[in-house]
């Protein structure tokens, strides 16, 4: 047993000469292993006998805890008990991770197979608000001037004004629902965007179809924000519907489905 007595974790939260420092002064062989130490009575190593006070407090505490322990001739191994059961695997550590790094939100993520992956991970950022928009930026710390929308500076830019509420937003859901037949009704965020989502009338494989257009126009719409801000050029403002219809059909079409009409 190569375990070092002293210094690894290997009996309790902590390695023993932080939980006992008095005693780990006292001691003549503070490199010992946990098999020689053991193989021996415990201050047969310090090199003075144990005075009362905290050394001997610490004494009894160490050694009510040593008499619990059963060590084996085996050598020594790390061994996984995350589960309870002792065996690793990778999706236990995947699980672990996402529960403490992961946001959580009420609302099920959402995918859509026939359109590309940045796009569906565009829209999950959306759905948990975690888009960088101006306002996200400087509640993070982030020294943005101003924080007021880039397209009509007539409202902050945070991510329902952005997509749902900002008059270049509304003109391309409009061309959207005129597009396939629908009824609008005006929503202000993504939560009553995805109200009004969840009552549309169509054929499952349709209004997945569906879905993913409106995935595809958050797309355009943060993609030509962008291109306002960092190209040198100015994008064009009216072509942004043509573009989310292109790329909807070149998508959907490329994934071998061709539902769009």
């Amino acid at each position: 047993m190569s375990t070092s007595f002293w210094h690894d974790q290997w009996l309790g939260d902590s390695c023993l000469r932080l939980s006992y420092p008095r005693l780990f002064t006292l001691e003549n062989n503070k490199v010992c292993t946990v098999a020689a130490k053991m193989s021996a009575p415990f201050v047969s190593s310090l090199r003075c006998d144990v005075r009362g006070g905290e050394e001997s407090a610490q004494l009894s505490r160490i050694s009510d805890l040593l008499d619990t322990m059963v060590v084996s001739n085996m050598g020594d191994r790390r061994f996984w008990d995350l589960n309870g059961d002792g065996c690793f695997r990778v999706k236990d550590v995947r699980r672990m991770l996402d529960d403490i790094l992961l946001p959580k939100s009420d609302v099920p993520s959402r995918w859509v197979k026939q359109i590309p992956i940045k796009v569906n991970v565009l829209a999950w950022k959306i759905s948990m608000d975690r888009l960088p928009t101006r306002v996200n930026l400087h509640r993070r710390g982030v020294h943005v001037s101003p924080i007021s929308c880039p397209i009509c500076y007539e409202a902050l830019e945070n991510l329902d004004h952005l997509l749902f509420c900002c008059d270049l937003a509304k003109d391309i859901v409009r061309s959207i629902c005129n597009w396939w037949g629908l009824v609008w009704n005006p929503v202000d965020s993504y939560r009553s965007w995805l109200s009004w989502f969840n009552l549309v009338q169509l054929q499952s494989s349709s209004k997945q179809v569906l879905e993913g257009v409106f995935y595809t126009s958050w797309w355009s719409i943060w993609s030509y924000k962008n291109h306002l801000l960092f190209s040198d050029s100015n994008p064009r403002k009216d072509g942004i519907f043509e573009d989310i219809v292109r790329r909807s059909f070149s998508w959907y079409i490329a994934r071998g489905k061709n539902y769009i009409s």
